[in-house]
């Protein structure tokens, strides 16, 4: 209630009795604290999702050179393809995972 006195909020309750700033009550910090920790739950969370679709395509190339049940010109054929779509998809994937990562580095270091 005091950091909502002092920041304007709570007009109609007076003025703060504790603090005479709303940095003194902490609220702003641990506003601070609570989004840093929720972007670095997202991030986490992110990070994942990128890796297993990485991960899965991957598997995917490696099942193209592999299955039995395919003639060995068509498995060149499907490796040669999936290759052609995965390494520049991955490389796309990675390069995002790293932007985010300095984006979200960046709005750290200014808070």
């Amino acid at each position: 209630i005091e950091h909502q006195k002092l920041s304007g909020v709570r007009t109609a309750d007076g003025p703060s009795i504790v603090w005479h700033n709303a940095d003194a009550t902490q609220i702003p910090a641990l506003r601070s604290h609570v989004q840093r920790a929720t972007l670095l739950a997202r991030s986490y969370i992110v990070r994942q999702q990128v890796e297993s679709l990485i991960q899965f395509g991957t598997s995917m190339l490696a099942f193209c050179q592999i299955d039995r049940a395919m003639q060995p010109k068509d498995h060149v054929a499907l490796a040669n393809i999936f290759e052609q779509l995965h390494t520049p998809l991955r490389q796309k994937l990675q390069q995002l995972l790293h932007k985010f990562d300095m984006e979200l580095s960046e709005e750290f270091d200014q808070n």
